[in-house]
């Protein structure tokens, strides 16, 4: 009968925590807009825009890894040359869960395409950042702020740029 108790008693133990860790999303997507206000990819610009797709798959509560697609249109004033820049990277994020509001930090890592006309060109990239969502229902979030800084590696040198998103976030 104290086996019983004593293994009962473990169980409750062993279990009330990782009851606790089964309460947050175990997918996350993100469907956002994206604004650059420097130089990004292979061209310097004063502001480009565009879209940002990311997926996070969380492994506990505060751990996963999210796979980020985004793109950036411009123009080069000085040229009058028209651009387009795509990033695809990953990595892992670390995120701070309440009730109404996810904190993340994340660092991603992989590539960025450029296209200019007539060219393109792929060159590695990666990116830092940081966000806000503010839970809005319990499978919908709206991100307030995603702040990411990207560098991108470009003849032997990192280019720095800076980029803003904000959006809806899907949780299942």
């Amino acid at each position: 009968m104290k086996r019983c108790a004593l293994l009962l008693g473990l169980m409750v133990f062993v279990g009330l925590p990782a009851h606790a860790q089964g309460n947050y999303p175990k997918t996350e997507i993100f469907l956002g807009y994206s604004y650059s206000p420097h130089g990004s990819g292979a061209i310097a610009r004063e502001v480009a825009h565009g879209w940002s797709v990311s997926l996070s798959g969380n492994f506990i509560r505060y751990f996963g890894i999210t796979t980020d697609i985004g793109s950036e249109y411009g123009d080069v004033d000085a040229l009058g040359v028209s651009f387009r820049n795509y990033h695809f990277l990953t990595g892992p994020r670390v995120t701070v869960r309440t009730n109404r509001a996810t904190v993340f930090v994340h660092a991603l890592y992989g590539v960025t395409l450029t296209k200019v006309p007539g060219t393109s060109k792929t060159d590695p990239a990666m990116s830092y950042g940081a966000g806000l969502d503010v839970n809005l229902i319990p499978f919908l979030a709206l991100r307030l702020a995603q702040f990411d800084h990207v560098l991108v590696r470009l003849n032997g040198g990192w280019q720095d740029n800076n980029r803003l998103r904000a959006g809806i976030v899907l949780k299942f």
